[in-house]
């Protein structure tokens, strides 16, 4: 779980949560709070998605472009987690702390943004509308 161990070292070590009888520190954060997160987000995607529930036909074998929004979240949450990768090695590659909090904040929202950008310029071009039946004219 090394993107669990790149969160952990993003979290400053300062971050102490007061509580009364205990105090929550940066381990528990980003150990268990932060993996919650995660994994409580993708657990609820299913029925956050309102595409389903607007009265169109939903096929998972639908095109990208259809779903420009969810297409462009889903790539920024993936690019996220792997810039995570690069936060639990940035001192073996000689970055600072602050060039780790840049890259793990601007490439998500770059690699997000174009994405949205491409699939709603993509379905422009797509005049026909999605046959999910497979059905020829």
């Amino acid at each position: 779980m090394t993107d669990h161990y790149g969160f952990l070292k993003l979290v400053p070590p300062q971050a102490h949560i007061p509580l009364p009888g205990a105090v929550i520190g940066p381990e528990f954060l980003g150990g268990i709070v932060f993996s919650g997160l995660v994994f409580g987000i993708l657990f609820a995607v299913p029925w956050l998605d309102r595409t389903n529930q607007m009265n169109r036909s939903y096929e998972y074998i639908e095109p990208v472009w259809r779903a420009p929004l969810r297409t462009a979240l889903g790539v920024a949450f993936l690019t996220y987690l792997a810039s995570l990768f690069i936060a639990a090695y940035y001192d073996t590659l000689g970055l600072t702390i602050a060039q780790t909090w840049l890259i793990t904040i601007a490439l998500p929202l770059i690699s997000g943004g174009a994405i949205f950008l491409w699939q709603k310029n993509a379905a422009m071009y797509h005049a026909e509308d999605f046959d999910s039946t497979g059905t020829v004219d």
